[in-house]
């Protein structure tokens, strides 16, 4: 907001109108509610919602960055202060004065408008990248390719008639439905993405050897603080691993998964806050009450449920899967991993250890 302010400032407006205007955006419907406030989960949503634009709009570039640098290149790491700064950052004053103009009269659409038009005539040297060093370089110092763009030329691909890069507020209110509602995976090597969480929870390690991480991270409820306060264990596991399963389990089937895995623990509160010092705020998480004493017992009690829930109803239509985990361990992971998969339907498990160990 400060940059807004200053863009503002240096635009030729005392500070009185800039006020006034910085007023207006914020709070007259211009740009979305709370698209300031940690954990930037708006503007978060709405980098999903440019690079489905691009999709869209912009076909040859998004396969560039999808396919052949392996969707290892997103536009968020650049274009996130696009939208926090609103180009001040970005544009020359002229192109930026020009995005403003349209924001006041066409509202928060303007923003992606804009930023279309950006990438279209960035679009020959981004089909050049070969890396996303390189694009996030190049999309990181794009002002300067601005600079020599005539800012009519600007105005009309963005904005004008016939050929213009129209996005209206139903479409873009469409598509963050559709990115919030979907949770999907990636690998941190880059090679692997668009994965559901039953695939990434029964295939381990991507095929290119990378970790699973969600494409975006899903925002909490407005009210968390207060709703979730008073919420057990069980309760509060439930509501943060829905956020993360997409369609692939319901609320119900979460939390009945949830209540089975941690009843194997000797105590209801599964990891109890024991207070060692009130006065100070000195506590300690105890993570020894599962069946194994291990603190890997949570996430492992846990993740054997679901590899028998999701095997069963692959299996159910007449199929015959089953998973077989290896693991190696000098320490406590392999008795946790025998008794979180232990009993378990189409699972098999084998811990190889030290000799004499």
């Amino acid at each position: 907001m400060n940059k807004i302010a200053f863009g503002l400032l240096r635009a030729g407006l005392d500070a009185s109108d800039s006020l006034s205007l910085l007023q207006c955006l914020l709070d007259g419907g211009i740009l979305p509610a709370g698209m300031f406030k940690s954990p930037m989960a708006v503007v978060q949503t709405d980098q999903l919602v440019l690079e489905e634009l691009v999709e869209r709009r912009l076909p040859q570039l998004s396969a560039h960055l999808r396919v052949k640098l392996g969707g290892a290149a997103p536009l968020a790491p650049a274009t996130v202060s696009w939208f926090l700064t609103l180009f001040v950052d970005c544009l020359p004053e002229p192109h930026r004065l020009r995005v403003w103009d349209m924001l006041f009269v066409r509202g928060y659409p303007a923003v992606f408008q804009a930023c279309l038009a950006i990438l279209e005539l960035n679009q020959p040297a981004l089909l050049l990248c070969a890396t996303p060093v390189a694009v996030y370089a190049l999309l990181q110092n794009v002002r300067a390719v601005m600079e020599h763009v005539d800012v009519d030329d600007f105005g009309a691909l963005a904005f004008g008639q016939p050929r213009s890069f129209s996005v209206s507020a139903s479409e873009i209110g469409l598509l963050r439905q559709q990115v919030s509602l979907t949770m999907k995976y990636r690998s941190t090597r880059g090679q692997v993405t668009g994965q559901s969480f039953e695939s990434v929870v029964l295939e381990g390690l991507a095929a290119d050897g990378g970790l699973y991480i969600p494409e975006h991270l899903p925002s909490l409820p407005t009210d968390w603080q207060t709703q979730w306060a008073d919420l057990s264990f069980a309760e509060l596991a439930t509501e943060l691993i829905t956020l993360f399963v997409g369609d692939d389990l319901s609320r119900d089937q979460v939390s009945t998964l949830v209540s089975k895995s941690y009843s194997t623990f000797s105590t209801p509160e599964v990891t109890p806050l024991v207070d060692l010092d009130r006065e100070k705020k000195v506590h300690i998480l105890e993570l020894f009450h599962g069946p194994t004493f291990a603190f890997k017992d949570v996430a492992l009690q846990f993740l054997g449920n679901l590899f028998e829930f999701f095997l069963e109803r692959r299996n159910s239509s007449g199929g015959a899967h089953k998973i077989t985990v290896v693991g190696a361990t000098s320490g406590d992971t392999g008795s946790a991993a025998i008794y979180g998969l232990r009993g378990k339907k189409n699972v098999e498990v084998f811990i190889l250890h030290p000799e004499g160990r």
